[in-house]
């Protein structure tokens, strides 16, 4: 099974950044009826994401909002939507429960990932700003994850 990764973009959390790739319309259609059922936990319409980053700073939300922009379009120039090529596969390896409420999906090759992770890495310094010490392209794994609920 593959999920074809194909979009940046970035969430506001309550203090700090999330930094995501979003998944395409058909893998999400595959995880809503197919994954979320066969797990028992029923068909659900939510809209999955693969996080690359973390920033956990306190800023204004101007300028989050700002830095958040920013960093999307940097992305985006690097994994264009319109170029096929640059479209990452996230080839599930297993299933996962790492936080308790939720189930992570953890990809066959980190590589493509963890390069990802890297770029993002390298994009957030260059606005002056790092991810948190969890998204760390030494310490992390970007993972596809969603809620039981």
């Amino acid at each position: 099974m593959f999920l074809s990764v194909c979009a940046a973009g970035e969430t506001f959390a309550a203090k700090g950044l999330v930094i995501k790739l979003d998944v395409t319309d058909f893998a999400q259609d595959l995880i809503n009826k197919n994954i979320r059922v066969r797990a028992g936990m029923g068909e659900k319409s939510a809209r999955h994401h693969v996080t690359v980053g973390y920033i956990d700073e306190n800023l204004p939300d101007g300028q989050m909002k700002s830095l958040g922009e920013e960093i999307t379009t940097q992305l985006e120039k690097i994994f264009s939507i319109s170029n096929p090529n640059n479209h990452i596969t996230f080839d599930v390896k297993e299933a996962a429960q790492p936080f308790g409420n939720g189930i992570a999906l953890i990809p066959v090759n980190e590589v493509d990932l963890k390069t990802v992770n890297n770029e993002v890495n390298n994009i957030v310094k260059s606005f002056n700003h790092q991810l948190n010490n969890a998204t760390q392209p030494h310490n992390y794994i970007p993972h596809m994850s969603f809620s039981l609920n």
